[in-house]
């Protein structure tokens, strides 16, 4: 192995224990908990001491910037570090490292050679890309490409009504960097399946991703008592919770079942009594 090799899987192992779930390989770093905090500024000194400027724009994302040709526009590479509650430690982690690598390797290059150099280099964090916190998912590059509105993302509310604004600021992560001209971007991704596993395929190259339509249902039943009810009689909104959310279900029918799913994210019922059937 090259120093740079070992150099990245040393790195890789101590940004592995931000989060680390106990008797478990996963992590767990929602956007901006303190846990996602500590591996932000772990990150931006890793950048720093590589000769990189670190910068972070209003909505969270956290850039670090080389540059080496003034006025030029950035090749501009990363992922995210955030996860989902209990994630597995390569799920977008990977990118951002990789990434990092990469940029460090180029950068030496260059130095050693700056008449070669046509374009700035530049490392990219999302913020919230997960959107297990926050939602939606996708929020620090949606507000950077313009898909998302800036003030709607920071406003935006987790389960105890911390806003996103509130997160980023109790870490000190909302900066007032305005961007950056981006020549090409390039993401290198863990996937989260094994069908490249099962073809024995070991990179690959994305021409399609999967589309998502994301709803909020209420489903009205009748509270009623658990025991003492006929069965003709219940209404259990439980019971059509499990009917509407089952893979491929009514209008799905006439897609191929590797094609559709149809998953649940959250479900809440009401009341939530061991002898009552639940009304919502």
């Amino acid at each position: 192995m090259t120093q740079h090799d070992e150099s990245f899987l040393a790195d890789w192992q101590i940004q592995g224990t931000f989060g680390a779930v106990a008797g478990t390989h996963g992590v767990d770093r929602e956007a901006a908990t303190e846990a996602d905090g500590e591996q932000r500024r772990w990150f931006a000194e890793l950048l720093e001491s590589h000769g990189f400027t670190v910068q972070r724009d209003a909505i969270g994302n956290q850039f670090g910037l080389l540059e080496l040709v003034p006025g030029a526009p950035y090749v501009l590479t990363g992922s995210h570090l955030d996860s989902q509650p209990t994630a597995g430690r390569f799920d977008g982690a990977y990118g951002v490292m990789a990434s990092a690598y990469a940029c460090f390797r180029v950068a030496e290059e260059l130095r050693a050679d700056p008449a070669s150099a046509r374009f700035n280099l530049a490392i990219v964090n999302w913020f919230n890309e997960e959107g297990s916190r926050f939602k939606p998912s996708m929020m620090g590059s949606g507000v950077f490409t313009g898909k998302l509105a800036l003030q709607e993302a920071l406003a935006t509310e987790d389960r105890d009504g911390v806003t996103v604004a509130e997160a980023l600021a109790a870490l000190g992560e909302r900066g007032d960097f305005a961007g950056l001209e981006v020549a090409s971007y390039a993401e290198i991704h863990v996937q989260q399946g094994r069908s490249m596993e099962q073809d024995g395929v070991t990179i690959g190259l994305v021409d399609a991703t999967w589309a998502a339509h994301k709803f909020e249902f209420k489903i009205t039943g009748e509270q009623a008592h658990s025991g003492s009810t006929l069965m003709s009689d219940r209404r259990d909104a439980l019971l059509g919770l499990r009917d509407s959310s089952s893979p491929c279900a009514s209008s799905s029918t006439n897609l191929k079942r590797e094609c559709c799913t149809r998953p649940v994210e959250r479900s809440t019922s009401t009341p939530t009594l061991p002898w009552w059937l639940p009304a919502r």
